[in-house]
């Protein structure tokens, strides 16, 4: 996966070369999105809609969100205590 993405990249890239395009001329064409500004840090939350979220399925997730809670804790939990044994004591 990695190597195909530096190969579209590097593909895309040499076609732009080659053709003789620049990225203002590419981005006019439409085959690169026009940068927006970002927007203010505080106003994240303006953009979220809780009227569109499905707020009855959240009873049938929370099983599965706890398990992957603990699962993500323990695994932490077990990568801290194996680093701790390998890495040798002075």
């Amino acid at each position: 996966l990695p190597l195909c993405i530096v190969g579209m990249l590097l593909l895309f890239y040499s076609i732009l070369a080659v053709t003789g395009v620049d990225f203002d001329e590419a981005r006019n064409d439409g085959w690169i999105n026009k940068a927006e500004a970002p927007p203010v840090w505080y106003k994240t939350w303006c953009y979220f809609q809780f009227d569109k979220v499905v707020w009855g399925a959240l009873p049938g997730c929370t099983v599965s969100l706890l398990s992957m809670i603990f699962v993500v804790a323990l695994s932490s939990g077990l990568d801290i205590a194996a680093i701790d044994l390998e890495v040798p004591m002075r």
